[in-house]
């Protein structure tokens, strides 16, 4: 992504992995939702799993949107949860959740 993307007001995050079936909805669907969307207003990454470097991204953002593939809940539904901010020590491995990202970025 451009220097320009760290500044537009939503961040789309699609996680998954394709070669595993269901878990790749998250990275499918930001693949269609970026066809639909307006480049200049929404930012749309697609990735395996996250990681720190991240967190510049979502701290330019005003509004943050992960999508993933889950075990936990109802099946075949979509579950709209609000991240909270979290310490982790997973900040300083390769990967880590969404809401270190959102901790990461807050600092």
């Amino acid at each position: 992504m451009s220097e320009s993307d760290l500044t537009r007001p939503i961040l789309v995050i699609g996680l998954g992995n394709t070669l595993r079936g269901d878990d790749a909805l998250g990275r499918l669907a930001a693949e269609r939702l970026r066809q639909r969307v307006d480049p200049q207003r929404v930012a749309v990454i697609d990735l395996i799993s996250p990681t720190p470097e991240l967190a510049a991204e979502i701290a330019g953002a005003d509004l943050v949107v992960f999508l993933d593939a889950s075990i936990i809940g109802p099946v075949r539904q979509v579950v709209v949860q609000r991240l909270k901010a979290q310490d982790n020590d997973e900040s300083l491995m390769h990967q880590c959740q969404p809401a270190s990202l959102v901790r990461l970025a807050e600092e």
